[in-house]
């Protein structure tokens, strides 16, 4: 595999279709008691599955999502998702109101690629925010990256331009189509999870 990228985020607040695709999901399968996630996309142009615009389901899954995204869930909602879970068995309820405080990204960087922004800049830069930085076994760097830094955000905003600064081979600007094109192609294709 040659995967140049791993990357994503958490949306503050979820957008109205993609939660309607979600509670349509939930409808259809037997979630009850279950630790679960769904994956969708959201095209960018005209497919023959569906429009510019639309969310496609991609998967239903029966178990918690994988990688770093129960971290990114705790830490968009100071939450614990296995504590959650483990009231909803014990006790057949969770007496938790979710509060999005966050956004939560990771990106993952990989060793034989150059960047503009070494792992110590991007340290001094987001210190606040970073609350991970992990080096993965072979196993794992495959599909994640030698490298993950693990951050939350008050905004997406800065969850996007920070997430350009860990990938980007070049030094950015806030304010260029650069960023434009990144927050209009890159991300809007990612799994969506929630």
């Amino acid at each position: 595999m040659n995967r140049k990228i791993s990357a994503g985020y958490s949306y503050k607040d979820i957008p109205a279709d993609i939660m309607e695709a979600g509670t349509r999901s939930v409808e259809a399968f037997d979630t009850r008691s279950r630790f679960f996630h769904f994956e969708f996309f959201r095209l960018l142009e005209d497919q023959p599955v569906g429009k510019k615009g639309d969310i496609i389901g991609l998967e239903v899954n029966m178990r918690p999502p994988g990688g770093f995204l129960p971290d990114m869930i705790n830490f968009a909602n100071d939450s614990n998702v296995y504590q959650l879970w483990a009231d909803m068995i014990v006790h057949d309820t969770i007496h938790y109101q979710q509060v999005r405080k966050y956004s939560s990204g990771f990106i993952g960087r990989r060793d034989r690629l150059h960047y503009a922004h070494t792992t110590q800049d991007i340290q001094d830069t987001y210190r606040d925010s970073i609350l991970m930085i992990r080096r993965l076994p072979a196993a794992l760097a495959t599909a994640m990256g030698d490298e993950v830094i693990v951050a939350r955000f008050k905004t997406e905003e800065e969850s996007l331009i920070s997430s350009a600064m860990y990938r980007n081979k070049k030094p950015i600007k806030q304010d260029t189509p650069f960023m434009k094109k990144v927050i209009k192609r890159d991300f809007l294709n990612d799994e969506l999870h929630f």
